[in-house]
């Protein structure tokens, strides 16, 4: 499976539910695209409910900066969670027919 496959799979938890609306506050991040500095939210997130069930995505779109989040649930009591996050060693690995399991996805 691709790097592509696991982030689709992590987003498909979405698919049917209704959006909720999500906050997100973070520092920017720079990096350089095509020579030109370009700027973004550290942090990207969204969230949609599917029955009793919040589904949760945030994204770092920085390789070299890990971020921390704080989580608040307005309108709801979260009575358990779980995480999965699409992180390889190796930023720039990819999964071959040599090599199939390269792409990291820790639950």
């Amino acid at each position: 499976m691709t790097p592509t496959y696991h982030v689709f799979d992590l987003y498909s938890a979405h698919q049917g539910g209704r959006s909720v609306r999500t906050v997100v506050a973070s520092p920017q991040t720079h990096f350089t695209r095509n020579g030109t500095d370009v700027a973004m939210r550290g942090l990207n997130g969204s969230a949609s409910v599917t029955g009793n069930q919040l589904t949760l995505t945030v994204t770092n779109p920085s390789l070299d900066r890990p971020r921390e989040a704080e989580i608040s649930i307005r309108g709801g009591t979260a009575r358990g969670a779980a995480g999965m996050a699409l992180a390889p060693a190796d930023p720039h690995s990819h999964n071959s027919f040599e090599s199939r399991a390269r792409s990291s996805l820790k639950r």
